[in-house]
C-alpha cells in the first residue's frame, strides 16, 4: 500500500488518484495534520493538479475496480514491444 503503518494511523488521506490516462493530484486540506503543514504553507494558485499520460496505473488499494497488479502492468507492456 502506497501509505506507510504510521501515515495510516493518523488518519492520513491518499491525495493521488487516477482517471483513465491522468493521474491527479490533489494538495492536502487537513490543516490539523502534522504532515500537511509544509504543503499548506506553499504558495501555490492550484489545488489540483493533473497529468496526461498514454496510461496510468493504479496500485493503492487492491479493491479498487481499477487496480493493477505487477502483472497487468508487465502484460500491458508486452504489448506494446
Amino acid at each position: 500500500m502506497f501509505l506507510i503503518s504510521l501515515e495510516l494511523a493518523r488518519g492520513a488521506k491518499c491525495l493521488i488518484r487516477m482517471e483513465g490516462n491522468k493521474t491527479i493530484i490533489t494538495r492536502p486540506t487537513d490543516l490539523t495534520d502534522p504532515g500537511n503543514l509544509k504543503a499548506a504553507a506553499r504558495k501555490v494558485e492550484e489545488d489540483v493538479k493533473a497529468f496526461t499520460f498514454n496510461k496510468s496505473y493504479w496500485s493503492f488499494d487492491k479493491n479498487d475496480p481499477n487496480y493493477a497488479t505487477q502483472a497487468h502492468f508487465i502484460t500491458t507492456l508486452e504489448k506494446i514491444f
